[in-house]
Order: structure tokens, then sequence, then C-alpha cells
């Protein structure tokens, strides 16, 4: 994967990487990876807060309006990083600060493109004149108004003589400064620590990539296919582009994905790597050619071979029918949703190569009560009616798509999604009241966090000393380097005790002493 493929490359390239950000800190090879979102929030609220008594005469307006929410600034450095926006000692690395101003044209053509009238049809008379009444009796009233009385009552959302003004607005600089200021300090920071997010190390392989032409070479793919490409972000595309070989004026890369699964927002992914593939690579060979040819390949449109899979083997096609009209339905009334892109993109359902009909129900169900209880009971009365009742069928196939058999519905086939954790726990007390086996699975963040994986890590080795399982999290934790923990494990695999003498050796005969304190369920 990308991140993998990253921190091989900066581990044995990427020590000085840090320079062409004007960092003299070295980047080393044995830093640890933060990859626990609410772990790096943490980080770096400590980090802010010292930030801030250190700039806080500097940035005094900036640190009032944000009332330190700093998980916003951590994000809007995240989101900066993934577009390959990164911050240098006395600027921004290879012109960043133009797209972090943006295009004046562009934000012109947009902001007109949204700012149409919202009452133009017959049911927004009655609003309009409602509206026209409120406002001149506030016009009145007023000797200044900074508002478009007119726009207003149209329904327009901005007021279109002010939009240059907008754009231009001097204060944008004193923000651009600040983060820049706190985004190039926070790397600082990292690097002391020795650690690094994803984005870091992305960023840091990018550095690499971008500026040392040997590296670039050592490390050139002849063929590269990427998987879910709907899933990465604006510098997992340039990084793809430096790595790809130049073969007879191409290259032979490949992505594979599926724009209508870009809604997920997977960390700062964008669609429009995917939807606008053929722009987006000339737009970025230009980039990544600033000052130097770096990609020599054609990226012209006539040397894009486009692909689309319709078949669809999973489905029954009453099923893909509907999914394909969910497109363009709108979760809340103010969404804006452009269904003619949709339409156009997506011109008809995907083909289902079985043919499942009489197996496919597809119904709405609605409680009588408003109420959790009153949907949980009918939640469970509708999975003792898919058990019980014999209409309902389970139909498996084997890998070369023949029907191998057809059986009764078992309650393991049925999965209900719960929004939250406290539905999805008192649908399961219900179930086992009512005799339905229902196994809760989600809600156990504790223990995907650093610190419940050392619990159970230290609990499994009280139980046998031997666990390799156990150790593991906690050598990594004590960074050991990969061939000592494999050393370690041959040692285990040997079933010797007393391994070593250590403070960690220490610490678990220390537990084991307390052993009888724990309650065993």
């Amino acid at each position: 994967n990308f991140h993998s493929l990253c921190s091989k490359i900066i581990k044995t390239s990427g020590a000085y990487s840090p320079k062409y950000l004007g960092i003299d800190e070295i980047l080393a090879n044995n830093f640890s990876v933060i990859e626990k979102q609410y772990y790096e929030n943490e980080f770096f609220r400590k980090f802010y807060s010292f930030f801030k008594k250190e700039n806080e005469n500097k940035y005094n307006n900036i640190f009032l309006s944000l009332n330190d929410d700093y998980k916003t600034v951590l994000y809007i450095i995240k989101k900066l990083c993934s577009q390959g926006i990164f911050p240098s000692s006395n600027g921004w690395f290879n012109e960043g600060e133009i797209l972090l101003k943006g295009d004046l044209e562009k934000y012109r053509e947009r902001f007109q493109k949204l700012n149409i009238p919202l009452y133009h049809k017959t049911s927004g008379r009655e609003i309009q004149n409602k509206l026209y009444k409120i406002l001149r009796e506030i016009q009145k009233n007023s000797v200044h108004y900074d508002y478009d009385i007119n726009g207003i009552i149209l329904g327009l959302r901005g007021n279109s003589e002010i939009t240059d003004t907008i754009f231009s607005d001097v204060s944008q600089n004193e923000i651009i400064a600040f983060v820049r200021h706190i985004y190039h300090s926070y790397i600082i920071h990292m690097l002391k620590k020795n650690f690094l997010n994803y984005d870091f190390m992305v960023m840091f392989c990018f550095l690499t990539l971008f500026s040392d032409e040997k590296v670039r070479t050592n490390n050139l793919f002849e063929y590269i296919m990427v998987d879910e490409f709907q899933d990465t972000d604006e510098i997992q595309f340039q990084l793809l582009m430096l790595l790809a070989k130049e073969i007879k004026g191409s290259a032979n890369l490949v992505v594979v994905g599926d724009w209508k699964q870009g809604i997920y927002s997977f960390r700062n992914t964008t669609i429009e790597n995917i939807i606008e593939f053929s722009k987006r690579l000339s737009v970025f060979k230009q980039i990544l050619n600033n000052e130097k040819e770096r990609i020599t390949f054609d990226v012209s449109e006539e040397k894009i071979t486009k692909l689309i899979f319709e078949n669809n083997y999973r489905s029954s096609q009453k099923i893909l029918d509907f999914s394909r009209k969910t497109l363009i339905c709108k979760a809340k009334e103010e969404e804006e949703m452009n269904e003619e892109y949709i339409i156009e993109n997506f011109k008809k359902p995907l083909v289902a190569q079985r043919n499942l009909e009489d197996l496919t129900e597809i119904k709405f169900y609605q409680a009588e009560e408003n109420s959790p209880d009153s949907e949980i009971e009918l939640i469970l009365k509708k999975i003792s009616e898919l058990v019980i009742n014999d209409k309902y069928k389970i139909r498996e196939f084997d890998h070369e798509g023949k029907r191998v058999c057809e059986r009764a519905v078992k309650y393991s086939d049925i999965c209900v999604l719960s929004r939250n954790k406290s539905f999805g726990l008192r649908l399961q007390k219900k179930g086992l009241e009512s005799n339905i086996p229902i196994n809760y699975k989600g809600g156990l963040e504790l223990f995907a966090s650093q610190q419940g994986i050392l619990v159970l890590a230290w609990l499994k080795l009280m139980v046998n000393e031997l666990n390799m399982e156990g150790w593991i999290p906690i050598l990594e934790k004590e960074r050991y380097q990969y061939n000592e923990i494999f050393h370690f494990q041959k040692i285990l695999e040997k079933k010797e005790k007393n391994l070593f003498e250590s403070n960690l050796e220490k610490f678990l005969f220390r537990l084991k002493d307390s052993k009888g304190d724990i309650i065993y369920i």
C-alpha cells in the first residue's frame, strides 16, 4: 500500500528530506507512526497549547476566534498536506501559496453558479412577499446595512457586488501566515519526537522523489496498478506519477475504482482523482514539472484507455436498479445534488449475472411508535419471520457461478446495522431475552487504542508468558527493531523461559503476583 511503500523509501533515502522544507532535523529511520486519530488529537493538543503560549501575542485575534478548537487546526494541516501544500521555513514549497489563495476566475464562476434564486418557483412567491415586507421595515429603521436587500428577496445566497472583495480579503494573509507557522512547527515537533503520521510519511516520500533525481530514478516502476483509486488524494496521485517509468513516451499506470464509493471520504480523499483522471494527469504534470522536467511520458487524452465494468455477480437486478435510483435521492432537503452528472456518468444500472429475482425483496418498514423499543420490536419480529418462514431462502453458488444449494435462512445470515452503539446493545439485550441469538460487534474503541492493546497484551502474558501475540505490541512500543523481535520469536518457539533480564520481565512478574486480584468472567 501507499504508506508501506513510502515508509520503505524514506527509511532508505529520506533521512535529509526535511531540508527541502528548510528544517535541520534528520528523519531517523526508526520513527514511530501515529496510527490512531484520537491519539494524534491528544498529541497535537499538547503541542497546540505550547505553540499558543509562545505565539499568543503574535496571533491573538486568530487564537480568540479559534477558541481552542485545536482539532480544526489539525484538520486543516492534514487537508493541506493531502493536497500537496507544504510549508517551508520562509514560505511554501513549490509555490503552494498560489493554491492556497485560489483562482479568481474559477471562484467567480463557482460563485455565479451557486448564486441562483432560491424562490424561482410559484410556491416561493408567498415567501418572497413576506421577506419583502420584513426587509423593507428593517431598511427604514437602519442607517447602514451591508446586505443586498433585493438579492435576499429573490433568495440569492450572496451579494455579487462584493465577490471580488471577499476573494481579496487582506485578513487572509494573516491567516495564511498563522497556518504556515503552526504547520511548519508541528512538523518540526514531530521530527524531534521521532514521530510521523501517515500524511507526513507520504509528504516526506514525495519531497524525496520530487527533489532527488537519483532516488526517483532508483524507484521507478514499469507497471503500477492501484485498486480503490477513489480513496486516493492529490499528493498520492502525484506520487504515483513520480514512480511511473516512461516507456516509449508512455507509462503503464492502471487505476481501478468506483467514484460512487467516494461518499465515504476516507481520510482526505477526493473522487476527482478518478472522475477527472485525464484532466488531473495534465494538471499534475504541469505542477511536477515546475522549474524542472520530472514527468516525460505523454498524458494526453488519446493515450488513456477507459474500461467500464457493467456486470455484477453479487446482487439481483432489482437491487441494482434500486441502488442506482438511491444516488439521486437527497438525504436532506437542503442537500445539493448534481443529478445530471450522476445520470451522465452512470447511464444505466449494472447488469446482474445471476437470476435472483424470486429471492429479492425491498421494503421500507416503520415502527408504530417513534421510539427505540418500538423499532427494536419491529426488527426482532422481522428476524424471526426470515428464519421461520419457508418462503425466504439462501441460494449458494460455487466460484464458477453454478448453483450449489438452496437452504433456509440462518440467524448468522442476517445483519442489522445501527447508527449508534446504544441502539445495537439494546437490540442485543432484547434479542437474547426473546431467544434470538444476537452477537453485537463494534463500539470497542477502547481496545483499539494503544493503551487498550497494551493492557490486553499484558493480560495475555499473565496467562502465558510465551505468547508471541502478547509480546509483539509490547516490544514494538519499546522500539525494538524487526530483526530483534524476529530473534525473540525464535527463542519463544523453543519454549525457553526466563527469556531475558529486563524491566519488562520484572514488570511481568509483578503483574503475576497480582493475578489473584483480577476477576475472570
